[in-house]
């Protein structure tokens, strides 16, 4: 669980970072795009299986990736409920982490 815990807090640090939501986002993302669902608490592994699904859902076009391709799409509605997402993931992380 230590690893996931320094994931989502290195994600928490790059979205209360500078920049703008959209690439702040993306920088958060990449910092968790490669954990698996059965790393995280398992009440949250199929939220963060969609959400991971979500992130990637559009297909890249050119050089660009499907995260940015998808993060690019989104409004900033959409982008301020992602940042949530990891906001609340990275919260039931801690939770869990402070009972073990």
């Amino acid at each position: 669980m230590s690893y996931v815990w320094e994931k989502f807090n290195l994600a928490m640090r790059t979205l209360n970072g500078s920049g703008a939501p959209k690439d702040r986002l993306i920088g958060a993302f990449d910092t968790i795009m490669l954990l698996r669902p059965e790393e995280v608490p398992e009440e949250r592994q199929k939220d963060f299986d969609r959400f991971i699904q979500e992130m990637t859902r559009i297909a890249p076009e050119g050089d660009e990736g499907p995260v940015h391709a998808t993060v690019s799409s989104m409004d900033d509605d959409e982008v301020d409920r992602m940042i949530e997402r990891i906001v609340s993931l990275h919260d039931t992380i801690e939770r869990h982490r402070q009972l073990v």
